[in-house]
């Protein structure tokens, strides 16, 4: 799954995608979550001008992405939801993941000199005070690499080996209770054509797959998705035996999503 604010200069690509106007969806922004407490944002006045103090937000707040800045690696943010953690749980907290007094925050009298970020309002932060596993994505178009564990083919019940099948657009949602991506995928992929849990030489096709379906992260880092789809390897005369057959995957705890 992909995801800023900015770290690295490769991520404007990854941004311009998700920003993008979908069909369909709108002109929607990613909204991501904090899974960490960090006093990391500085204000920025609707003059533009940044603050040099702190501000901090709660494990749990929601921010979307405004803009991002390549050369300065830092991106403005705006919150649009606040974490309700207290004060003395989110000092234990920063002391336990090693984080206190990064920003001179050292004791709790340090931290209650600290505001609270706030919704509707912009703040920078740098790509080295906000790194990628300290936050993820809840809502909003997503773009990713999609892997299967293998393929159940309908046409005779068999199970064919798994494969990657290359990028994936989805829409991250909780709608359903629980974070999922409902996604397509359609692309050029080398099809493995062995059974599932044979040995041997695999003979591997170059052909099309179309694929949709849901995948959820009930737990963190913990997938269970359900995905359809065909392959095509060639023309009528193609021997692959599946050609343009319909196949499900399914799984629990396997990575669908990369």
């Amino acid at each position: 799954m992909t995801r800023p604010p900015a770290g690295r200069a490769h991520f404007t690509w990854l941004l311009f995608l998700l920003l993008t106007p979908v069909p369909g969806l709108g002109q929607v922004r990613p909204t991501y979550e904090l899974e960490f407490a960090k006093a990391v944002f500085h204000f920025v006045s609707p003059e533009g001008v940044v603050s040099s103090g702190v501000s901090l937000a709660p494990a749990g707040s929601q921010f979307q992405l405004v803009s991002t800045n390549d050369k300065t690696l830092k991106s403005t943010v705006k919150f649009v939801k606040i974490g309700t953690a207290s004060r003395a749980k989110i000092l234990s907290k920063l002391h336990a993941a090693g984080l206190a007094g990064v920003k001179g925050i050292v004791t709790e009298e340090d931290l209650a000199d600290v505001k609270e970020v706030l919704v509707k309002t912009q703040y920078e932060v740098s790509a080295e005070d906000l790194s990628r596993n300290e936050y993820f994505i809840v809502k909003g178009v997503d773009i990713g690499v999609l892997s299967l564990p293998f393929k159940w083919q309908l046409s005779d019940g068999a199970l064919t080996a798994g494969s990657t099948l290359g990028l994936y657009l989805g829409y991250r949602q909780r709608a359903l209770g629980a974070p999922s991506t409902i996604l397509i995928n359609a692309g050029l992929t080398a099809i493995p054509t062995r059974a599932a849990g044979t040995t041997g030489d695999v003979d591997t096709r170059w052909g099309v797959t179309l694929a949709s379906g849901i995948v959820f992260e009930p737990v963190s880092q913990v997938q269970l998705g359900i995905i359809a789809g065909i392959d095509h390897t060639g023309s009528k005369s193609d021997t692959y035996k599946y050609n343009d057959k319909g196949w499900i995957s399914f799984a629990i705890g396997f990575g669908f999503l990369k």
